[in-house]
């Protein structure tokens, strides 16, 4: 469902039309009026997903820029370069992780460019990168990155970031797993590292560099 759906506009509403959508739908989604655990849960959801839309489509360029991500397929033309469209919308996405710190938009921009160029895989790194940090997204992020890590099966950061979103999903025994890989590939990986002292494991000092979980203690 794109931005326009959530807001029951169509793409060429007006900024009142927008504004007025919004108001009348965060009137009905707002989290107060619910009881219910699992009603109130699925509202702030609901409440968070209509509010980032409204903070893309009220400002006109942030506006044109998403307008860019819903372009069909096949308005491309045969002659153009679609690995290059597919660099230019992964650029995008950087800019807006980066720079905006606009993850939607980013993550938008990361699977245009994903979709265009199925096999690169810095691509599916960081679209499940920016997928992780957004709510309710975080088994498609897992999906993306072990899609990029099969892609590039010997970079230890990959498999390394599957174990953060484990590590950031309460699941520590996936988590240390994949911590595991990256060090059997980079001994010297620092995310996986970070992620296992984050836990509270480290490796011992007197190891070799780069072996498996028996180089591991706990503090």
């Amino acid at each position: 469902m794109n931005y326009y759906d959530l807001l029951q506009v169509s793409k060429d509403a007006s900024h009142d039309e927008i504004a007025n959508s919004f108001r009348r739908l965060i009137k009905q989604y707002h989290p107060d009026r619910y009881s219910s655990p699992d009603e109130k849960e699925k509202a702030e959801k609901k409440f968070a997903e209509i509010t980032s839309a409204f903070n893309v489509l009220k400002d006109e360029g942030k506006r044109a820029a998403y307008n860019r991500t819903l372009e069909d397929d096949s308005e491309i033309s045969s002659h153009e370069d679609t690995k290059a469209q597919a660099m230019q919308f992964f650029k995008n996405g950087l800019y807006q992780m980066n720079t905006k710190e606009d993850i939607r938009m980013a993550e938008e921009f990361f699977r245009k460019a994903a979709h265009m160029d199925r096999d690169n895989a810095r691509f599916l790194y960081y679209l499940g990168i920016a997928q992780s940090k957004l709510p309710g997204k975080k088994r498609t992020a897992v999906e993306n990155l072990e899609r990029a890590s099969a892609l590039d099966p010997f970079s230890a950061v990959y498999k390394a970031s599957i174990g953060q979103v484990y590590l950031e999903s309460g699941m520590k025994t996936r988590a240390i797993k994949y911590f595991e890989k990256a060090l059997k590939l980079d001994g010297g990986c620092q995310e996986a590292i970070d992620g296992l002292a984050a836990m509270g494991i480290k490796r011992k000092e007197d190891a070799p560099k780069g072996l498996l979980s028996r180089l591991f203690g706990r503090k």
